[in-house]
Formats: C-alpha cells, structure tokens, sequence
C-alpha cells in the first residue's frame, strides 16, 4: 500500500500543539515580572478574615553545601517558607487558601505558584514552599506579598517586609 503525504498536516499539528501550550504554560511557570503590575499597595501586614487575625511568618535561603554531582558551586536556586498564621489560639478559617506569591528584592521581583506542605507543628496555620527561584545575592532584603482566598470568594493581599536571604553551607 502506498503512503499518502498530506502536505502541511505536520506543521498544522505542530502549530496547533505550540498554542495549546503557550496557553498553558503562563500558568504552570514562575518567572520574574514587572513590579508595577504587583499589586503591594493593596497589601496589609495582618488581615483580619472570618474573625481571625491573620499574619506571615518567611524564611528565605540558598543552599551552599557540597553536592554530588555537576557543581553547582554558584548554589540552590532561592527556597523560601511562607508561613500563614493565625495570631490568635484558634486555627485558620476553613476554605482559605493562596494562589500566589511574589518576592521583590532589589535584583527584581518573583512570581510563582506555592506549593502547601502541611506540618503537624503548625496547628494554627499552613506553611508554603516556594522552590526554584532566582540565585539572588544572599543577605539582602526581601518583601513577600501572597494572594489569598476565602471560601466566600474575597481575596486579600497579605505581605510581610524586609526578610533576610539566608544561606545553608
């Protein structure tokens, strides 16, 4: 049986499969972004949600120790620990979760999606993990800004100032 070629098939497939993925990808990244489009001023140090007062506890780091493998010598990329707490003795409100966290040092600013790490040790909040962000210089100053929601629908802005890079050797 001889082959047919249909001319252009392939290229449309290819072209359908790039713009199905440039679609998607904006959502699956993290990258660096323009500080003005970041909405800060909206931001508070606590917020007050289903009767809780709520607040931010961040640990930022690189990762200097010696490594198996390529040299990384140059360290991790940026790891910070969001945690979100309620500063009273009772536990966050149901429903409440984030979406998303910007860092801004003077190098730029990071946007990424978190990931949540439950720890037992943290009954009245939820910690956040953000890997893989730039190789900012450490001991320098950052601000963290997350976007929260409510299982009503509200979103809040909580952010916390002028945090440490920290780094493990």
């Amino acid at each position: 049986m001889k082959k047919v070629k249909r001319p252009g098939l392939g290229r449309a497939v290819f072209a359908l499969a790039l713009g199905a993925l440039v679609s998607v990808a904006p959502a699956c990244l993290s990258g660096q972004v323009d500080d003005q489009k970041v909405p800060w001023s909206d931001a508070d140090s606590i917020v007050a949600v289903g009767g809780s007062r709520i607040g931010l506890r961040v640990v930022a780091w690189r990762d200097f120790m010696p490594r198996i493998g390529p040299d990384r010598s140059d360290g991790s990329p940026l790891m910070v620990s969001v945690q979100i707490v309620s500063l009273e003795p009772k536990p966050l409100p149901d429903g409440l979760t984030a979406d998303s966290v910007w860092v801004r040092s003077p190098e730029g600013v990071w946007e990424t999606a978190p990931s949540s790490e439950p720890r037992p040790g943290l009954p009245n909040g939820m910690e956040l993990i953000l890997r893989g962000g730039p190789r900012w210089n450490t001991d320098q100053r950052i601000d963290v800004l997350v976007r929260l929601h409510t299982a009503d629908g509200s979103v809040h802005h909580l952010q916390v100032r002028d945090q440490r890079i920290g780094r493990t050797e």
